[in-house]
Formats: structure tokens, sequence, C-alpha cells
């Protein structure tokens, strides 16, 4: 796993404020209730931020953040390398 990907799920972990759980990068987010729609901007946000792109966010749904896997995924098929 890259350093990106482990500062996401750090980030996620901070920001579900759950004790004990655990993520990787293939675990459910949205779909197992671990995050929710009202968190998708701070998601997309530090996913732009770590990756140095703009990700158009007509061109993100929430199932495109499902995993952090899928999150890099979709950074590479939309992501806009960041001004």
């Amino acid at each position: 796993m890259n350093a990106e990907k482990t500062q996401m799920i750090e980030y996620i972990i901070r920001r579900i404020r759950k004790p004990g759980v655990k993520i990787d990068e293939s675990t459910p987010l949205f779909s197992s209730g671990l995050v929710d729609s009202l968190a998708l901007a701070d998601v997309l946000v530090k996913l732009e931020d770590l990756t140095h792109t703009r990700i158009p966010p007509g061109m993100v749904q929430p199932q495109d953040l499902e995993t952090v896997d899928i999150m890099f995924a979709t950074v590479e098929r939309v992501g806009k390398p960041a001004k």
C-alpha cells in the first residue's frame, strides 16, 4: 500500500470517530454505513489534496468512493492535475 492510501485510511478512521474501527484499502465505506453521504465532500477534498488533482464533482458518485482502492482508481479515471 502506498503512502497516499495509508494517509487516506488514517483520515477516514479519524473522520469516523468510532473506537476500534479498522479499515483497509478494500473496506466498503458507504454501503457499510461507516461513512455517510455528508462526508462525501470531505473525503473528496482529502483525496484531491493527497493526489494533487482536481476531481470534477459531477464526475463522482458515492460508489466511486466506496473503498480506498476505488477512490484512487477514480482519480486515475477522472482526475485532472491541480494547478
